[in-house]
């Protein structure tokens, strides 16, 4: 199943993922679904590492943050993620709110299911963060 969401003339497509509402959140620093979940809803517009230089960032107005500068807590950043908490600097919302599509990829565990995959992508940015603010090896 497939799932769209447009915003400010951009179609962003994702596949639905067969997450199930484990009640686990995705406490792992190195949680692979969390970077998976990254990779599929995130790295277009934010890029890979985060950096704001995903492939579609350059159609965008204004252009995606650095995740990896971000000073949000994590309850901030899943405000963010889920759609609770505009962000700031964007007229019209360019960012989807990621809370209502999961709920309705998820069916019957939607609210559950898409808590859990917004709190792995604000532990994934928290990781990107923290991975950026090391000294790089010589």
């Amino acid at each position: 199943m497939k799932s769209m969401y447009v915003a400010g003339g951009l179609v962003i497509v994702g596949a639905s993922l067969g997450l199930a509402a484990t009640g686990v959140r995705a406490q792992s620093h190195e949680d692979p679904g969390a970077r998976s979940l990254f990779i599929r809803y995130c790295a277009d517009c934010h890029g890979p590492s985060g950096r704001g230089d995903g492939p579609a960032a350059a159609g965008l107005r204004p252009p995606p943050a650095d995740l990896t500068r971000s000073t949000l807590s994590r309850s901030d950043l899943i405000r963010v993620i889920d759609g609770r908490r505009p962000v700031k600097g964007h007229g019209a919302p360019s960012m989807p709110a990621w809370g209502s599509i999961f709920s309705n990829q998820a069916g019957a565990s939607g609210q559950r299911a898409s808590e859990i995959r917004v709190e792995a992508l604000a532990d994934e940015v928290l990781l990107l963060r923290q991975r950026s603010s090391k000294p790089e090896a010589p």
